[in-house]
């Protein structure tokens, strides 16, 4: 014998009707709230707008926490719905000493942070243990240039550090300010004193002959991009 389904009366009806148009109009606020970016504050004990904070890093990839939490994306990334305050940041990542420091959100508003540099997290490497009384790499980072010192003489020196390898391509008597160049490829490395006059080497050390300049410059300039151009003046 079936069992028969009684009707729900017009009294119920109505009343379920109703909780469902109070349901509606208080649930929709919220939900645009929500969408909109509002959050409740505990600690002010009402809804503020939130903040976003794009954060990245360099190298990237590193982790990310925030007041000790740490965030589900690493670096590059955009973390929205934030409460507005300060908030500690904390940036990691594998064999490279941590980044901390204490970042502002404000509500409505986009905070940017993008100039973090991680360094690694080791002892620097002794290149040379010489006086050194001017040092200029070059652009290429395989060769360093430098002057000594030594019982009135200056020495020009060529560091390799692959090769750990030191080749001295130039010795005089130490008198007046030497300044070293390099070109912007790292082909040639210029000397300009003010005694001495110009002088140009090779990166393997070799002097090139450019007697056919007579005077000495005031001041030199390599081309920003043509190893084969020296301006003079």
């Amino acid at each position: 014998m079936s069992q028969q389904i009684k009707p729900i009366n017009k009294s119920l009806r109505r009343i379920i009707f109703w909780l469902f148009v109070i349901a509606f109009f208080i649930i929709s606020p919220l939900i645009i709230l929500y969408t909109s970016g509002y959050r409740y504050n505990p600690h002010s004990g009402r809804l503020v707008k939130t903040g976003v904070l794009t954060i990245d890093s360099d190298p990237r990839g590193a982790t990310i926490k925030l007041n000790n939490e740490l965030q589900e994306k690493k670096t590059p990334t955009t973390i929205k719905q934030l409460l507005p305050g300060t908030y500690e940041l904390t940036v990691e990542k594998e064999n490279y000493k941590a980044w901390r420091g204490k970042i502002q959100i404000y509500g409505g508003q986009t905070t940017n942070i993008s100039n973090i540099f991680l360094f690694l997290d080791s002892e620097p490497d002794v290149l040379f243990t010489k006086t050194a009384s001017s040092v200029k790499p070059s652009p290429t980072g395989d060769t360093v240039a430098y002057l000594t010192n030594t019982q009135g003489w200056e020495e020009i020196w060529l560091f390799q550090p692959k090769k750990n390898s030191h080749t001295m391509i130039g010795q005089d008597i130490a008198a007046g300010e030497t300044q070293l160049n390099w070109s912007a490829n790292g082909h040639y490395l210029s000397t300009l004193n003010s005694t001495r006059g110009l002088m140009i080497f090779n990166k393997n050390g070799s002097k090139l002959d450019i007697d056919y300049i007579t005077t000495t410059p005031l001041e030199i300039f390599w081309h920003p991009s043509d190893d084969n151009i020296l301006y003079l003046s």
